[in-house]
């Protein structure tokens, strides 16, 4: 039995089942529209594997945290501006996770990806959630804001996970608070290595202490 440490998101359909029963065709067609425009495309650009869909779901493999965020990141904003030319745009939550995962063949499986689905299922239409584990790696170094969630007790997961809502729109991620958590600005910082402010910046983005 092969294990790893893995980099695991989870995406899914908000209210499938409701959609579903009204167009049940032309829901499937809005789902494999988005699996193929929208997120195959930004999977192969993060250099990982879409492991496979889960009838309204995707689980997906990534070598770097970071990358795997930097995904969604781009998947949620695309959705955002994409309303659909017939008013029909659906939304999905994402949790993204780092942990052991069990492999078998193609397939994924263990710890490391139940968290990534309890996540997700924390999240807002639209919105992202990840563990404290993908946070330490990703601290500083994406445009976007986050509001600590804290501690959460996960089905089927003994210990408690730390959990973060990322912010997408940097200018609603201000220190002031959000609802449900803390939020904290980290700044206009880019979506790729390299760029964004220097060490010395007084806009350097500032993080939650971890519990």
């Amino acid at each position: 039995m092969e294990r790893r440490l893995a980099a695991v998101m989870i995406a899914d359909v908000v209210g499938y089942g409701l959609f579903s029963q009204a167009d049940a065709e032309g829901t499937r067609v809005h789902f494999q529209a988005d699996l193929h425009e929208l997120f195959e495309q930004r999977i192969a650009a993060h250099v990982r594997r879409l492991v496979k869909t889960m009838g309204d779901g995707l689980l997906v493999e990534f070598h770097s945290v970071v990358e795997g965020v930097r995904c969604a990141v781009e998947v949620q904003r695309a959705k955002s501006a994409d309303r659909g030319a017939d008013g029909h745009r659906l939304e999905f939550r994402i949790g993204i996770n780092l942990g052991d995962v069990i492999v078998e063949g193609d397939d994924i499986h263990g710890n490391g990806v139940i968290i990534a689905d309890r996540l997700q299922g924390l999240a807002e239409p639209g919105g992202i959630v990840i563990s404290g584990t993908a946070y330490d790696q990703v601290e500083k170094r994406l445009d976007v804001g986050l509001v600590f969630l804290g501690e959460k007790r996960l089905k089927h997961i003994d210990q408690p996970v730390r959990t973060y809502r990322l912010l997408l729109d940097v200018a609603h991620s201000e220190n002031t608070g959000v609802a449900g958590g803390r939020a904290t600005r980290w700044g206009s910082l880019p979506l790729r290595p390299g760029g964004g402010h220097g060490s010395g910046s007084p806009n350097r983005p500032r993080f939650p202490a971890r519990t």
